[in-house]
């Protein structure tokens, strides 16, 4: 691992966060010839919640050359969602009953963050991006001809462009005023680790599980070593209701129904268990001449769509080309190609805002598992599940369902 003092001056791009879209951008210039820098404060690859991929966040792993990695590394497949309404109603979604002209492929994982982050960190690494842990910056200022950012040790460092990568911080955002909370996804989330959760069998292994409830929901992530990741979200009313702890709120969460209590009535924590709170917020600028800001840094939704790192890694793969072809020309970033990014990047964010609020709102996942047997319907949102929200010619997008609240 670099250590801090190995840092150089001077690059042409710092990209300020390891996580999947910063280690994502460091792999595509690299690969490129560019010089890029990494900078994370943690002191190494950090735990983080979020382990459910996307089958269109896998097609950019396989894009980068890691699927042979990703296969072989122990990962459990995913290959399906479900979701078990109040009733007891279950809807499996296979990612193979998508769209048949669909982008996406049908393979998704469950994975552990720390070891899927670990990989793109190495991946990066060894197209040649210099990936530096434990270093903190201080501030920051843009200027015509790129940026300057002291660190925290007294240093400054200087690049033609800078990208925050810093996820849920948002550091650049802050920085700049640029993020705001999204009406109506004032939520929380509580979840953990644990053991004694049994696990689906054959194709069913792998599947994620949502019990979607009137005012709250609950994750259920298996991994490959047999442990399981729960999580409960609720607004702030239901989480008082639920119990004066965060303990006595996850576990009435979990226990609303018998079918939670078949799944999780014997779990056994393996960590204490971890908040995150009003975790929603977009930015009203997604880049400028010499700054960008990719995945969670440009804004983050809900996880129940597990949306957050194929986003981070979709706008890495989005801005590479654009910062790529600015350093050749010697130029900061045109107001086309910010134009393109920011409008780009802002339909798939959008696109998934529309299917949470519509879930939250107005019932679209009940009406999705009600509604499963209509080929056409499930094919669409099947395809929306596996993350193919820039697809223009899905009916649901198509049909502006999306735009009115999800209704059909």
């Amino acid at each position: 691992m670099a250590e801090p003092d190995e840092i150089p001056l001077e690059t042409d791009v710092v990209v300020v966060g390891a996580g999947p879209a910063g280690a994502t951008l460091g792999y595509l210039l690299a690969q490129r010839g560019r010089d890029v820098v990494v900078l994370e404060r943690a002191p190494d690859v950090p735990f983080k919640i979020g382990e459910s991929l996307l089958p269109a966040g896998i097609d950019l792993c396989h894009r980068m050359g890691l699927e042979a990695t990703l296969r072989d590394h122990g990962f459990v497949p995913k290959l399906a969602a479900q979701f078990i309404l109040p009733d007891g109603e279950r809807g499996r979604f296979p990612f193979s009953d998508g769209l048949p002209d669909s982008s996406h492929g049908s393979l998704a994982y469950e994975v552990k963050r720390r070891e899927f982050d670990t990989i793109l960190v190495d991946h990066a690494r060894s197209a040649g991006a210099r990936v530096y842990f434990d270093t903190r910056v201080a501030d920051l200022e843009l200027h015509d001809g790129g940026a300057r950012l002291d660190l925290a040790d007294g240093r400054s460092i200087s690049a033609r462009f800078l990208v925050d990568a810093t996820g849920q911080a948002h550091w650049v955002a802050r920085k700049l005023g640029l993020a705001r909370p999204i009406a109506g996804l004032g939520k929380a989330a509580i979840f953990a680790h644990f053991d004694g959760i049994p696990h689906g069998e054959g194709e069913q292994r792998g599947d994620i599980v949502v019990f979607w409830g009137e005012t709250s929901w609950v994750w259920i992530i298996p991994f490959s070593d047999g442990t399981t990741s729960v999580g409960a979200v609720a607004d702030p009313a239901t989480l008082r209701a639920a119990g004066k702890t965060d303990q006595e709120r996850f576990d009435t969460l979990c226990s609303l129904t018998e079918h939670h209590g078949v799944l999780l009535g014997e779990r056994r924590a393996l960590m204490p268990l971890e908040r995150r709170a009003d975790f929603s917020y977009e930015c009203e600028r997604l880049c400028g001449p010499r700054f960008a800001l990719t995945g969670d840094a440009s804004g983050f939704i809900d996880p129940i769509f597990s949306t957050g790192v194929f986003l981070a890694q979709q706008s890495a793969f989005l801005i590479a080309d654009p910062l790529a072809a600015a350093l050749d020309e010697s130029r900061p970033l045109s107001d086309s190609e910010q134009a393109h990014y920011t409008a780009t990047l802002r339909k798939g964010f959008e696109r998934f805002r529309s299917m949470v609020q519509g879930s939250y709102d107005h019932g679209f996942v009940q009406r999705a598992v009600k509604l499963r047997r209509r080929r056409g319907m499930r094919a669409a949102f099947t395809s929306l599940l596996a993350g193919d929200v820039f697809d223009d010619d899905n009916p649901l997008i198509t049909m502006g369902l999306l735009e009115r609240g999800m209704h059909f």
